[in-house]
């Protein structure tokens, strides 16, 4: 069961997360991930060089992410590719020829804030605020991020998201060229 604040029902396990959280939002975004099945992202900005991804996190069977816009600066970050990146930028690769990973960029669609779905047999979480996988965008104020266990919450994200994804186009060749250019 879950309780009440102000007036919403909130599930047992909902928690909000800030900038000064233990663990850290990359910690819980690293978790999530690595026990899930499937993932659906709908962030506004991501940079490829900030990706420190395990190969246990990206071993679910299907993540698909949902970019505002495709942004130039995402892409030449990776194409920068000092020698420390080489490892990441290889699991990126990895991944996006695995056809388990999926990105279409959402063109003139929007959304507020960016969220999250995370699907593994036993449960369903959902992330809605800042999705970051290095620190903050900015640096001074909140960063917040709600996690989100009830099923009702899951099923808006999830229709939301389906809606947004059907709407979107295929970036993954842009994004593979450039992985493979930076390789």
């Amino acid at each position: 069961m879950g309780h009440v604040v102000e007036g919403h029902a909130v599930a047992e396990g909902s928690r909000l997360l800030d900038e000064r959280s233990e663990p850290a939002l990359r910690t819980v975004i690293g978790e999530l991930m690595a026990r899930s099945e499937r993932a659906d992202f709908a962030v506004t900005r991501i940079r490829l060089a900030a990706m420190d991804l395990t190969r246990e996190e990206a071993a679910m069977t299907s993540c698909r992410v949902l970019l505002g816009a495709l942004d130039a600066s995402m892409l030449d970050d990776a194409s920068a590719g000092a020698a420390a990146r080489e490892r990441q930028l290889g699991l990126l690769l990895d991944w996006v020829r695995s056809g388990r990973l999926q990105v279409r960029s959402a063109g003139i669609a929007g959304w507020s804030p960016d969220f999250s779905l995370f699907r593994s047999p036993a449960s369903v979480t959902c992330l809605v605020g800042a999705h970051y996988f290095a620190n903050p965008y900015h640096a001074v104020g909140p960063s917040l991020t709600c996690i989100l266990r009830d099923p009702s919450a899951s099923r808006i994200v999830a229709g939301r998201f389906e809606a947004l994804w059907a709407r979107s186009h295929d970036v993954m060749p842009a994004i593979q060229h450039v992985l493979e250019r930076a390789g």
